[in-house]
């Protein structure tokens, strides 16, 4: 099958969780189940060691694994963006060179993490690295994670002189969608939204598709919401799948995220692997709950 080498400009787009095992080994048969089901809900792509794939827990070699390994189950069915983020400049070019190799669309870069940065900082590690690749890339926003927001003026510049295709805007900053969207409209680029409970708004807004955790659990809503907010579809009841989404959302809210996430996938019955950091007692509960709750509202509305 020919591999999908067109970056994604629009869509759903999954923030892919990575299921694996005791010893950290990728369940590749889980992985390729989730995947499928994804696939028939209509993903657009994939978005691979993201931060809901839980990239910092992974060494080189293992994040080079899991790259190659998603774009084999893959089988050029949809485009792949891999997320090189790395606090060493060396690994995020190696990353992104290896998914070039392996079949990806695009690569997505992140601020280095742990240190404080200036914007100018930020700036020229994003063209360095841009410029030892020949894919496009797509910047994410999630200063809440890195440390580091990348302000309109980085996203300006880099837009500017790299090979920008997109941005991704997370956290907790709703409203910097307008800013983004705007730049958007000058440079030629596409804003992907992350924040999953107020899609309707960003999309109103000028976002041209969706990235996020959430398309792991209820991608029929999240699928449905954008069709909906894009014209594709009329006989949608917008608002009631947007509050079931932010029903979902207040439910997980209960557990930290990523972790959360992963008391989510059992909740639909979807391979979720083991935890990859050692959990309290009390964060086993709480998501033994939250699973149990969502079972309970998926099995209400109809999804199980």
């Amino acid at each position: 099958m020919e591999i999908s080498n067109v970056a994604p400009r629009a869509g759903m787009i999954s923030a892919l969780t990575i299921p694996t095992d005791r010893d950290g080994k990728i369940i590749e048969a889980g992985l390729k189940r989730n995947m499928d089901w994804l696939k028939k809900s209509k993903v657009d792509a994939f978005l691979v060691l993201g931060s809901t794939g839980e990239f910092p827990r992974f060494s080189t070699a293992e994040k080079k694994d899991i790259l190659a390994k998603t774009a084999l189950i893959n089988g050029g069915e949809v485009p792949l963006i891999a997320n090189c983020a790395s606090c060493d400049t060396r690994e995020t070019i190696e990353l992104a060179q290896f998914a070039e190799k392996s079949g990806y669309s695009g690569i997505s870069l992140m601020p280095q993490y742990f240190y404080p940065q200036t914007q100018q900082d930020i700036l020229e590690y994003f063209i360095y690295c841009d410029s030892h690749y020949d894919l496009p890339t797509m910047l994410y926003n999630f200063p809440e994670l890195t440390g580091s927001k990348i302000g309109i003026e980085v996203v300006r510049g880099f837009a500017s002189r790299g090979k920008m295709f997109a941005i991704k805007q997370s956290g907790s900053e709703f409203d910097y969608h307008h800013e983004l969207a705007e730049a958007s409209k000058e440079f030629g680029f596409s804003l992907f939204s992350g924040f999953d409970m107020r899609l309707a708004e960003a999309f109103n807004i000028g976002a041209k598709g969706c990235i996020g955790g959430l398309v792991n659990i209820v991608p029929e809503y999240i699928r449905a919401i954008y069709e909906a907010s894009m014209g594709i579809s009329q006989d949608i009841d917008l608002k009631t799948l947007t509050l079931r989404v932010a029903c979902v959302g207040e439910i997980l809210g209960k557990v930290s995220f990523p972790n959360n996430v992963h008391f989510a996938l059992k909740s639909r019955g979807l391979e979720a692997g083991v935890p990859k950091c050692r959990l309290s007692d009390d964060t086993m509960l709480a998501g033994r709950k939250i699973e149990k709750i969502l079972r309970d509202k998926f099995l209400e509305w109809g999804l199980l």
